[in-house]
């Protein structure tokens, strides 16, 4: 017995053209004959599917979860379905969409390589950042980029004292700090000047923000390393922030912590696709 895998739906309910393919899409399922379920998130936009899920169900029954809109939807998607081991495959319909590997032209191709089984299913590590106040937890995110401790509406350098392992490393100035996992070495840290990653390496990478002191330079180490980062700024305004939804104002003297989370995302690849030709491709490496 051949067996038929359900396919999940999730699109960018702001983007008129993630709408758009994502009807197409769900038209291109239906001549098949393929059973599917839109999560809840996105049934409102198809007002005829008669297959829209609760949370619950889309978790017990998709096997594979089609996400279309850029990065960001991705990175919404995946905070949602962490944990629940089904595999998330983004489609495009952003401007750079380094996470959305398929473009909206390779949408049914994608889909025919996917139901003939030629594909692999990779985890991505994911990061943690908790909040601690006067010995209380105050807050608690999960990401799949990254963790940011920034200024906020402060217009003053940042003081941070970090630690890993309970061994302190530095004190320094800044406008902030970026924890990010190696999926997201390629999103801010990159922009502040952090390394790129391999995103099946077993890593955390730390990238400080417009650092004032000349001998802070971004650092890689290892993800069972625990880090733990104090404020020294007397001035409000401090947040932080987990890949750019979760936020959190920050207080002189909390205490920040930041390690590996126990949570990962599955995420679905294709063989001519893998991370240094979308490394060349999305991000012109190499092309002048």
């Amino acid at each position: 017995m051949i067996y038929i895998p359900t396919i999940g739906i999730m699109v960018n309910t702001g983007k008129k053209k993630a709408i758009e393919l994502g009807n197409r899409f769900l038209e291109f399922l239906q001549d098949r004959s393929l059973p599917y379920l839109v999560e809840p998130g996105s049934a409102g936009c198809y007002k005829g599917v008669n297959r829209a899920g609760s949370f619950e169900e889309v978790q017990e029954k998709v096997d594979y979860l089609f996400i279309f809109g850029g990065d960001g939807t991705l990175l919404r998607a995946a905070g949602k379905f962490c944990g629940t081991g089904i595999p998330l495959l983004g489609i495009n319909v952003g401007s750079l969409g380094f996470m959305t590997v398929i473009e909206a032209d390779f949408l049914y191709e994608a889909a025919e390589e996917l139901l003939a089984g030629n594909f692999t299913i990779t985890s991505r590590m994911m990061i943690a950042s908790s909040v601690y106040r006067d010995g209380e937890k105050i807050y608690c995110s999960h990401g799949l980029n990254d963790a940011v401790i920034s200024r906020g509406d402060n217009q003053n350098l940042l003081r941070l004292n970090f630690y890993i392992d309970e061994e302190f490393i530095a004190e320094y100035q800044g406008d902030g700090m970026i924890a990010a996992t190696p999926t997201g070495s390629t999103a801010y840290s990159l922009s502040a000047g952090g390394p790129i990653i391999n995103p099946g390496l077993d890593v955390m990478l730390l990238t400080p923000i417009c650092p004032h002191n000349l001998y802070i330079r971004p650092m890689v180490i290892r993800s069972d390393e625990q880090v733990r980062i104090k404020p020294r700024t007397k001035s409000g305004g401090m947040r932080i922030s987990t890949d750019g939804r979760s936020t959190c104002s920050l207080s002189n003297n909390d205490e920040i912590i930041v390690e590996r989370s126990d949570n990962e995302v599955k995420m679905i690849h294709f063989p001519d696709r893998n991370f240094y030709r979308i490394l060349r491709d999305k991000m012109k490496l190499g092309k002048f």
